[in-house]
This record gives C-alpha cells, sequence and structure tokens, in this order.
C-alpha cells in the first residue's frame, strides 16, 4: 500500500519509526566520531611516548648507542626529538592527520611521513633540529621547503 493510502495510524507510526532510524544513524554518527577523536589522541599519546621518550632515553644507553654505532646508524639526538615533539604537540593541537609512519632516519634525526593515495609528504628533522618538508604527488617532486618552527 503506498503512504498517500495508509491509515493515520499507520502513516503516524511510519514517520515515527522513520524518526527513530534518523536519531539511531545521528546517534551512531556521533559514537563513531567520538570514538574515532578517542582513537586518534591514543595514536598521538602513542607517537609521543613509545617514540620520541624512548628515542630520548636511548642517549642514556651506551650498549644501545654502542650498536647503532656498529650498524652504521646514529640514534636521534636531543635536538631533533626535542623539534620533533615540539611538531608533534603543533599537529595533534590543529588537527592534522596522523603521520602513517614515524622513524629515526639513521643520521641523528627523525622523519615523518604521510601517504595518501596519491600524495606523499616526507618531513625531515636532521641532527640539529633543521626541518624540510618534501611533498611529492604521483612520484613526482611537487615541492620542497624549509619549516621554521620555534
Amino acid at each position: 500500500m503506498p503512504l498517500n493510502e495508509l491509515t493515520i495510524t499507520d502513516r503516524d507510526s511510519t514517520e515515527r519509526a522513520e524518526l527513530l532510524q534518523a536519531m539511531t544513524d545521528y546517534e551512531n554518527v556521533l559514537v563513531t566520531e567520538i570514538d574515532a577523536r578517542e582513537a586518534a589522541a591514543v595514536r598521538w599519546d602513542e607517537i609521543i611516548d613509545r617514540k620520541l621518550i624512548k628515542w630520548g632515553s636511548w642517549q642514556n644507553k651506551t650498549d644501545l648507542q654502542e650498536d647503532f654505532e656498529a650498524e652504521g646508524f646514529i640514534g636521534p639526538t636531543s635536538e631533533a626529538i626535542s623539534k620533533a615533539y615540539r611538531i608533534v604537540a603543533n599537529m595533534r593541537q590543529q588537527l592534522w592527520p596522523l603521520p602513517t609512519g614515524v622513524i629515526p632516519d639513521g643520521e641523528g634525526g627523525i622523519v615523518f611521513e604521510n601517504r595518501q593515495r596519491l600524495l606523499y609528504q616526507r618531513m625531515e628533522i636532521d641532527q640539529n633540529g633543521e626541518t624540510s618538508l618534501a611533498t611529492f604527488n604521483n612520484a613526482n617532486l611537487f615541492d620542497r621547503c624549509q619549516i621554521v618552527i620555534e
């Protein structure tokens, strides 16, 4: 039976059901959004706690430094870690997307990577804390610039 042929009671209950479904969908969106924000906060905390702070402790572990040096690598310097922490705090505050990778570069610096389909960005913090950003589109260098963060 088409909607216009429904009785008043049937039409009211159909509209009420549609309203309830819309409210449920809206509530699910809110729950999903809150869950996504909480998950992002946890991931930012992991970058700070499990990467940057852990890397900072490497400098106090001579056996770990010796292992790095034996492999020809240098762990992140305190300057690089300090700059990375400020960058992460800034990214988090401005709701930037989470980096897809945060890795030591082996030369005392830290690299943030972000891959989104054909777009790839690489923020490099060298051992002295100097920062640059390279953006690639479809594997072609699109832009490269220095970044100044106080």
